[in-house]
């Protein structure tokens, strides 16, 4: 179990650092390689590859590969492009969204599928669908060529983790060189996206966000705000998420923007109210709003200008609630949804270091189940794991 539990840690501790190198790596291509190289490494295989789905041409285009210590029989290079035809499989499993887990001896292979692992020497397979939301994005390929291997629930959960960042980050890809190009032709928005995405902390890139507005406003004074939706779905304005649900209506303006995601703007009590939708995954996670006493209406080149700086915000977001994930899955125990040990001797070297600090007196709770062990014998594990939800969702509850 101590063994077990060690490799979890391990497997989440390199999903996290994984999902940090993702996000301070702006080209595609490095991000792909940090994909196949650590999802490898942490599933224990010696192969990875990732192929991305081209609609046009109703195919897939090789993009990464990661082979590890050992010489890759594979020939080709990043960019070969192979017909769906020739691979009808692969769509299929990129299409249902459905994990595949295949193996050289299996009689339900195609004679194509057989001769390609038999070709590579690969002895067994996992192939994760890349998806985005409803959209389907590619293939991620784990090759295990050393013996003939059943990839446990675990490595599953790992390898489409890994199946998501690689997800984000091709479908991020157009958003980031339309931004790359806005940035390189106004150059005073260079500053604004780095100040947003400098940070993974969605208060700090709130105020990124709020800051760098009020810059390119300028002269042309507005108070700025931003909504975002909270955790039940309800758009709130943003003030270290304490500002609490939103009873009344959204204005006219911030209604438009949310469903057709594309800025409106209206006149109001204080002037004229101009809402930008921050927009990602096909549907608006927030938006900016800027209320100007006075203006009749926003010029366009203005809006456009506060629209890039929304679009940053908004993969930004997207971003730092990714990260919140898979770092609360870091320090989180997937059975009991409680904290985990290493979060524990974390928190309890920093409550010693305070109490020693502040010169004040520091109590341990240590909690046990009576006769556990008497009931998951006579009873089995699956109503005991109950029992630790049940105790564990008794120390969550709010008193």
């Amino acid at each position: 179990v101590f063994a077990a539990s060690r490799e979890r840690r391990r497997q989440l501790g390199g999903l996290l650092d994984a999902s940090r190198a993702v996000a301070s790596t702006f080209g595609l291509d490095e991000m792909l390689a940090v994909v196949t190289r650590e999802a490898a490494q942490l599933v224990a295989c010696p192969e990875c590859l990732i192929y991305e789905y081209d609609l046009e041409r109703h195919g897939m285009a090789w993009r990464a590969h990661y082979h590890g210590d050992a010489l890759s029989q594979r020939s080709g290079e990043a960019g070969t492009f192979y017909p769906t035809e020739d691979w009808p499989a692969d769509y299929d499993i990129m299409m249902s969204g459905d994990l595949s887990i295949d193996h050289v001896d299996d009689p339900g292979l195609t004679d194509a599928e057989r001769a390609d692992m038999s070709e590579h020497g690969e002895q067994s397979s996992m192939t994760v669908p890349l998806r985005f939301g409803d959209t389907p994005i590619g293939i991620l390929y784990l090759a295990e060529t050393k013996r003939r291997r059943e990839f446990d629930a675990r490595e599953k959960e790992l390898a489409s983790a890994f199946g998501e960042l690689a997800s984000a980050a091709i479908h991020n890809a157009p958003l980031l060189d339309l931004q790359e190009r806005q940035s390189e032709r106004l150059l005073g928005l260079f500053g604004a996206g780095r100040a947003i995405t400098a940070t993974p902390v969605i208060d700090d890139l709130v105020l990124a966000t709020c800051d760098q507005a009020t810059r390119v406003l300028a002269e042309d004074s507005g108070a700025v705000r931003v909504w975002l939706r909270d955790q039940e779905d309800v758009m709130v304005p943003w003030d270290g998420g304490a500002s609490g649900r939103v009873t009344a209506p959204l204005p006219p303006a911030a209604e438009r923007a949310v469903a057709t995601l594309a800025p409106a703007q209206e006149p109001c009590e204080l002037g004229t109210r101009l809402v930008l939708p921050l927009a990602a995954r096909g549907r608006a996670e927030g938006f900016m709003e800027i209320v100007d006493e006075g203006r009749r209406v926003f010029r366009e080149d203005l809006v456009e200008l506060l629209q890039i700086i929304a679009n940053h915000a908004a993969a930004a977001v997207a971003n730092a609630r990714l990260y919140a994930r898979v770092e609360a899955q870091a320090i989180t125990d997937g059975l009991t949804g409680l904290y985990n040990h290493r979060h524990f001797y974390e928190r309890l070297e920093a409550e010693c270091t305070r109490a020693r600090r502040y010169q004040l007196p520091l109590s341990l709770l240590m909690i046990d189940i009576d006769d556990f062990k008497v009931f998951n014998d006579h009873h089995g594990h699956q109503r005991g794991d109950q029992v630790l939800r049940d105790v564990a969702a008794v120390l969550r509850a709010d008193t």
